[in-house]
């Protein structure tokens, strides 16, 4: 009888001890994947630089672009996708009112350069896809969910700083949401339309116009 008594009572505190268990292991990974779809940087901060490979064929760097053009990256998930596909149509629809500001554009995802290449080409994209295969940019923006970049865009303003951050993309309207931000930031407008995100040196501040 003692020890049945001892094996009732044992039981409990077996079920209790498996119940914290998973209670601290459900609070690890929730912590875990909290933090790691938290974005670290804020309005104001410096961008952190990077330097990544595009579907065009050229080599990108976001300093680069310092002290003459603003930066807009649009990160998505992956390539190839429904989403990532509205996305870029309507981009594409906005190209025309995009070009009117000294800002250059960039699609960017942790996809090979091979299937971003292919995928720009299917949709007759025309400004470059970013590939940033081995996440350090988008651990450094703290945008990566799994091992795929954050729905974000990332607007850097030409003192290398961050001006604005989409946390929520429309995919329909994404290019109008970017045209209508832009007005609001006071992004310097073009006099003449160069092949974003291509930038020219020469007298560089004889084509802008700086909005009052």
């Amino acid at each position: 009888m003692l020890r049945f008594k001892r094996s009732r009572l044992a039981w409990p505190a077996v079920v209790l001890l498996i119940a914290v268990g998973s209670v601290f292991g459900q609070s690890t990974n929730e912590t875990e994947s909290t933090t790691n779809a938290e974005f670290p940087l804020s309005v104001g901060d410096i961008a952190p630089d990077w330097e990544l490979p595009g579907s065009d064929g050229k080599t990108y760097k976001l300093s680069s672009f310092k002290d003459k053009q603003a930066v807009i990256v649009s990160w998505y998930p992956m390539a190839l996708t429904g989403g990532w596909t509205l996305q870029c149509k309507s981009l594409r629809e906005s190209g025309e009112k995009l070009k009117k500001f000294n800002v250059a554009v960039f699609g960017a995802s942790t996809d090979k350069v091979a299937k971003n290449k292919e995928f720009a080409k299917k949709l007759k994209i025309k400004y470059p896809l970013l590939s940033d295969t081995d996440q350090k940019v988008v651990r450094a923006y703290g945008i990566l969910k799994g091992n795929r970049a954050k729905r974000t865009a990332i607007v850097v303003g030409k003192d290398g700083k961050i001006a604005h951050i989409i946390k929520k993309v429309n995919f329909k309207q994404h290019g109008i949401q970017l045209v209508q931000l832009l007005e609001k930031l006071k992004i310097e407008k073009r006099l003449i339309e160069d092949k974003a995100p291509v930038v020219d040196d020469s007298n560089l501040e004889n084509k802008l116009i700086q909005k009052n």
